[in-house]
């Protein structure tokens, strides 16, 4: 199965409804297919499409559920639509359910459309310090997306790996988004960074032996949580 090329669909897309800024309106994209209806309803899971024949499609994305959640579930299912066009049909499946392949396409086209590569590569741009950090953490409001789809989009167009690092009275975690572009084995810095960061300082710079930098600032902070995002940069 031959899947599309994501980004120059998205371009097409974008030019097609005249869309040149964030956030990306779903509803209008949406509008490019005649006949297809996007509706918020009590529903089991998170969306899902439906193929009206004649009369158009229908997107089903559940009410209960933050917004954010909602945008990227419509971008979602935009994406199986939009393979139609490819010959893969909404029904192509497995026995265990949609087929895992078109899942992530889609899965990517959602991010992709949401948060296009050219936009954010702007953002990022001539960006240093711990203004990139800072920046990073400001584009999930200004393209209403969750910031963990921020982090996989940023890591995905851009040289800079990023590190959720969370600690719970004496328990870490972490989420690594590693880079496309120039990706790094990101677990070799999770205990020098939790040591520097023993001492919950609210943002600051880390240097390592590797001439990496870790540019870090506080995502969350209150009586059971202290949550930085990390930046890796090679100096």
């Amino acid at each position: 199965m031959q899947l599309p090329e994501i980004e120059p669909l998205v371009t097409r897309l974008l030019a097609k409804s005249e869309t040149d800024h964030p956030p990306v309106s779903v509803a209008r994209i949406a509008k490019l297919w005649p006949g297809l209806q996007v509706s918020v309803d009590d529903i089991d899971g998170e969306g899902f499409i439906l193929h009206l024949g004649k009369l158009g499609g229908q997107i089903m994305v559940k009410k209960d559920t933050k917004f954010e959640r909602q945008r990227y579930s419509i971008a979602h299912e935009l994406g199986h639509w939009q393979l139609m066009e490819y010959g893969i049909p909404l029904n192509c499946s497995t026995a265990k359910g949609r087929d895992s392949k078109i899942e992530t396409w889609c899965n990517r086209f959602a991010c992709s459309l949401l948060m296009p590569r050219q936009w954010i590569k702007q953002e990022l741009q001539g960006v240093t310090g711990l203004e990139l950090v800072r920046r990073i953490l400001s584009l999930p409001e200004k393209y209403r997306v969750s910031r963990e789809s921020t982090y996989i989009r940023v890591a995905e167009v851009s040289v800079i790996n990023l590190i959720e690092l969370t600690q719970e009275r004496e328990q870490w975690r972490s989420q690594h988004y590693k880079s496309r572009l120039l990706p790094m084995t990101l677990s070799a810095y999770d205990q020098q960074l939790r040591t520097a960061l023993t001492h919950h300082h609210s943002s600051g710079h880390f240097d390592f032996k590797d001439h990496s930098r870790a540019l870090y600032t506080t995502v969350r902070k209150d009586a059971k949580r202290h949550q930085w995002l990390v930046a890796i940069v090679v100096n």
